[in-house]
């Protein structure tokens, strides 16, 4: 039996959580496997949705660099004193002033060095280590340094492109990797440009979409949505998901009489913002958020327009699972979204605009003849895409 360990910060809603929990439902159907996930905190929206035969383990940290890992430096410092922790509290904020202006990479860098001495390996032996947050976080280098394992993974989901610094510190860490996979074939070119070190090992890993699941959740009952034209957005409140933008351009088109509602599956920290923003707009009425919800798939069944108006992606799920329901899809031109849309055929590529977003829509709206002829493209296309699972067991013996 082959042990596999993951690890992961948490399992809160997110893209790379979700693609994480249909990753593991595929590879536990295999009864010779015994695979671990390894977290900084047992918490998260898809906890409940981790195969039962996986084992879940919590990473022992000391509490300051738990802090460091888990929360931003002003929820970690009001933590820490709800805790009673004064001295933990005052080391991060220490450590906000120090690192006040200097550059990212640096910062991480000098807090691998520091914790280094804190830390204490994984108890257990693996035939596979995959640190499944990938990017140079703590994961990587926790996986890296402390876990021991015959083969070991990285991850790269996001965009590396928009990542400033430089990287090449991390070379030590990624040599201690025998594969980096990149969910993307354009993430993977980025990656190799900007990492070199890892060029002869990075290779394409696409997150799995099932199918058949999907459209058996979407069969399930819920509110229907409301409007003439309903617009769907299935993502995180965040600043990369674009929803500032998108706000202003629905707020647009409604002035100007077109009777549209725009409706947004999510949860995060741009949640209040979001709202007041809509409250300025005078949108309440037409921009509905819908919080996070564990069955997306009900909703994105009732949509007319699929709309994806992300700054950055690595690789964006939420397209992939929209042409199973062979809906009209918008998408601002990030990572991975050309691997997935072919531009006027498949759906609308566009680059990331406010002005390009309006005219997009406006031209969806208003002439059903585009909708009518990416619909009819979509149902008669293969939507199981690739599954690359074998790649994790190549060269495990």
């Amino acid at each position: 039996m082959k042990k596999i360990l993951f690890m992961m910060y948490s399992m809160h809603l997110g893209g790379v959580e979700k693609s994480l929990v249909d990753l593991l439902n595929t590879i536990c159907v295999n009864k010779d496997l015994d695979v671990t996930l390894l977290l900084l905190e047992e918490e998260g929206e898809f906890l409940d949705r981790i195969p039962k035969t996986v084992k879940k383990k919590v990473c022992k940290l000391p509490y300051h660099v738990y802090l460091e890992m888990t929360k931003s430096t002003k929820e970690g410092m009001i933590t820490a004193l709800r805790q009673g922790a004064l001295l933990d509290a005052v080391r991060i904020f220490v450590d906000c002033l120090r690192n006040k202006g200097i550059d990212q990479q640096e910062v991480l860098k000098n807090c691998f060095y520091r914790w280094e001495h804190h830390l204490t390996c994984e108890a257990e032996n693996y035939d596979i280590a995959i640190d499944y947050q990938g990017l140079g976080c703590f994961t990587t280098y926790y996986v890296a340094k402390f876990v021991n394992a015959k083969t070991k993974y990285t991850w790269i989901h996001n965009d590396i492109a928009v990542m400033s610094g430089n990287m090449e510190w991390q070379k030590e860490y990624y040599d201690c990797y025998d594969r980096v996979f990149c969910v993307s074939k354009q993430a993977m070119k980025e990656t190799a440009d900007r990492l070199p070190f890892v060029k002869k090992k990075v290779d394409t890993f696409h997150n799995l979409i099932p199918v058949d699941e999907i459209m058996l959740q979407a069969k399930e009952p819920c509110k229907e949505l409301q409007g003439n034209c309903k617009i769907l957005t299935i993502g995180r409140l965040s600043y990369e998901k674009g929803f500032d933008v998108a706000f202003r351009v629905i707020s647009k088109l409604c002035q100007m009489g077109y009777d549209v509602d725009y409706y947004v599956v999510g949860e995060g920290e741009q949640h209040s913002e979001l709202e007041n923003l809509i409250g300025r707009l005078n949108m309440q009425e037409k921009i509905h958020l819908l919080g996070y919800q564990s069955n997306p798939y009900k909703y994105l069944r009732q949509c007319d327009i699929y709309f994806q108006p992300s700054r950055f992606e690595g690789f964006c799920i939420t397209l992939g699972e929209a042409k199973i329901f062979c809906k009209p899809i918008i998408t601002t031109d990030f990572a991975g979204a050309r691997e997935q849309i072919e531009n006027q055929v498949t759906g609308t590529i566009i680059p990331f605009d406010e002005d390009k977003m309006f005219e997009a829509l406006l031209k969806m709206i208003t002439d059903p003849k585009i909708r009518k002829s990416y619909e009819e493209t979509l149902k008669g296309m293969n939507m199981k895409g690739t599954n690359d699972v074998y790649k994790l067991l190549t060269g495990v013996n």
